[in-house]
């Protein structure tokens, strides 16, 4: 499993709802529930690549939390490594993101 922390500044949960709006023109991406923003779930598929992002609750509330799964690690890398450029691509007011596997 991979954890990824976006530190999102002043307000998160609309950089979640920005991140649902990118997610909704990504081919690759796909939402589980839309109305489920505390416990968002977003699936990656392409080719022979699936994975799962979930967001997980955060102590810093400037923050938003994810891990990644899938079947493999190289799998895992592969997602994580969407799921930034998604993140560092469409939401601009991102300032940091740390990446580490658990």
């Amino acid at each position: 499993m991979i954890g990824i922390t976006v530190h999102a500044g002043e307000d998160p949960e609309a950089r979640v709802h920005e991140l649902c709006e990118a997610i909704r023109h990504a081919r690759v991406w796909s939402i589980r529930d839309r109305r489920r923003t505390r416990n968002l779930r977003l699936v990656h598929s392409s080719g022979n690549v699936t994975g799962t992002i979930r967001r997980v609750k955060s102590d810093d509330p400037a923050s938003l939390d994810f891990e990644c799964n899938a079947k493999d690690v190289a799998q895992e890398a592969i997602t994580t490594g969407r799921f930034v450029n998604l993140v560092l691509r469409d939401l601009v007011s991102v300032s940091d993101i740390t990446i580490h596997r658990t």
